[in-house]
């Protein structure tokens, strides 16, 4: 159940890419987040630590943190493996580390009760955690199709 129509409209956002990472889906999806922020949403971001386009970890000093506010959305991280050499394998293992690690903290967005809460893929590995949480809250579940996740190790013969 929705409270009242004055409440703002709150919308979860759970990707594995988010600001301050410069390009591709972690730029794309933050720039959507603070335009529905900016619009009077109330919008809550669960995602990685930034790692991407460098393949590893970004420090702290980066312009980070674990819990943050940024241009008016709160941003929750999670920790996950990145591989140094990202093939098949390794792949497989980043996304999976960051589907583990973020249910708990999906978790603690249950009582706030979102109206929407939107998966963007990458990871698909996620959607199943966003659309429970979704169903339990009674929100709208969207799936939001970034980039696809092929994992292919070679280029195409």
């Amino acid at each position: 159940m929705r409270p009242a129509s004055s409440a703002r409209p709150r919308v979860l956002v759970h990707g594995l890419k988010y600001a301050p990472e410069p390009v591709g889906v972690g730029k794309y999806t933050a720039e959507m987040a603070e335009g529905l922020a900016t619009r009077g949403f109330d919008v809550r971001v669960v995602t990685a630590r930034p790692y991407y386009p460098w393949w590893r970890a970004a420090p702290k000093s980066a312009g980070w943190a674990w819990r943050e506010e940024r241009a008016g959305v709160r941003v929750q991280r999670c920790p996950l493996h990145v591989p140094a050499k990202p093939g098949g394998l390794g792949r497989m293992a980043h996304l999976a580390s960051f589907a583990a690690s973020s249910l708990p903290v999906l978790a603690t967005n249950l009582a706030w009760r979102p109206w929407v809460v939107l998966a963007v893929a990458p990871t698909l590995v996620c959607a199943p955690a966003a659309l429970a949480l979704a169903r339990t809250c009674g929100a709208t579940a969207w799936l939001h199709v970034q980039d696809l996740e092929l994992g292919l190790t070679r280029p195409w013969s």
